[in-house]
């Protein structure tokens, strides 16, 4: 378990890192969006960076084990009741939370930014991957677009609370990560 909280650790703070990358691509395409006179090249990256999404799948293996086996198992009840919660709840909460961002990016690159750009990548196929391009078919247009800034200020919220989220329950996951630790001493 300590392992796989470890890992769970790093994927969340690596999802932390590119919405925290995504988050500030907003503000400086709101920004651009209000004070930039003409498209500058540095702004391609910076429109696709606004829809960086991440994924959340936990290291469960010892805590499915621990679960077929029975939660008993653990002899500590507050050990095992902060076990139960960070991966029946707060994993849970997470994973919700991504997909509703995920389908919010989604939509806006399906049904809305199709007529504003003209080169649309988002994601590179090879390293770096979060190092696509996306260039506005008409600057000028797109700054007058309050629907688009609309998208860009809600995404930029969306990142907000994913980052508050994500280093909450990176928190909970190193402090019971101390506690595993702790119990395998006391054991030992």
């Amino acid at each position: 378990m300590i392992t796989g909280l470890s890992t769970d650790f790093s994927t969340l703070n690596f999802n932390i890192d590119k919405h925290n990358q995504a988050k500030k691509s907003c503000e400086i395409v709101l920004k651009a969006l209000d004070e930039a006179d003409e498209f500058n090249d540095s702004l391609a990256y910076h429109f696709a960076a606004v829809h960086y999404y991440t994924t959340f799948a936990s290291a469960r293996g010892a805590y499915e084990s621990l679960k077929s086996m029975g939660f008993e198992t653990i002899s500590n009840q507050s050990l095992r009741s902060t076990i139960i919660d960070l991966y029946d709840q707060w994993y849970t909460i997470v994973q919700t939370n991504q997909k509703i961002l995920t389908d919010d990016i989604h939509d806006l690159k399906r049904n809305f930014n199709q007529d504003l750009f003209d080169k649309f990548l988002v994601f590179s196929t090879e390293p770096p991957f979060y190092a696509g391009e996306m260039i506005p078919v008409d600057f000028k247009q797109l700054k007058a677009n309050q629907r688009y800034k609309y998208h860009i200020r809600t995404l930029k919220g969306s990142h907000s609370l994913y980052i508050a989220l994500n280093s909450l329950v990176s928190t909970e996951v190193e402090s019971l990560k101390k506690l595993c630790q702790e119990e395998v001493k006391r054991l030992e």
